[in-house]
């Protein structure tokens, strides 16, 4: 099949994500936006802003809104001028000015759902941003469980 019509058959992502990070005493959780058929990506938001919550529930209903925000329609960077609209969401909220003054100065983690899972995904830091730990990964079947579970891991 030609490679233009595979996008008009292919199946939807159904996945959602949010980026969260823990900076100072609050948590900026940002929707991740997918393009086309694409699994969520660009961390383009709304941001939710959550002071520090002495119940991690309200952490995990912050995460679970701002999963449900998670489109598909976001047309895919084409050069730098659309990379920065890209973060600046994401760097409003957080009153810093560049993507690596966000890596150096936050703690960040991965919450995906595809239908009733949850998967919490913990990064550690790099010069310019996020790497993944893969061996740390969870899964939850219960979704009012992720914001302990994410907690646990943003410097709660």
């Amino acid at each position: 099949m030609p490679k233009a019509l595979t996008k008009f058959f292919a199946p939807k992502s159904k996945e959602q994500a949010v980026s969260a990070h823990f900076l100072g005493e609050a948590y900026f959780i940002a929707t991740e936006y997918g393009s086309d058929r694409s699994d969520p990506c660009y961390v383009v938001g709304p941001v939710i802003h959550v002071a520090r919550p002495a119940d991690p529930a309200e952490l995990g209903n912050a995460a679970s809104r701002g999963l449900d925000q998670c489109r598909y329609d976001f047309d895919a960077p084409k050069n730098r001028e659309d990379w920065k609209t890209v973060k600046f969401p994401l760097l409003e909220a957080t009153r810093l000015k560049t993507w690596a003054a966000v890596a150096k100065h936050s703690n960040s983690l991965t919450v995906r759902r595809l239908g009733a899972v949850v998967t919490v995904l913990p990064c550690y830091r790099e010069k310019q941003g996020f790497h993944p730990l893969m061996d740390r990964l969870v899964s939850l079947d219960a979704p009012e469980r992720s914001g302990a579970r994410a907690a646990s891991y943003g410097g709660a």
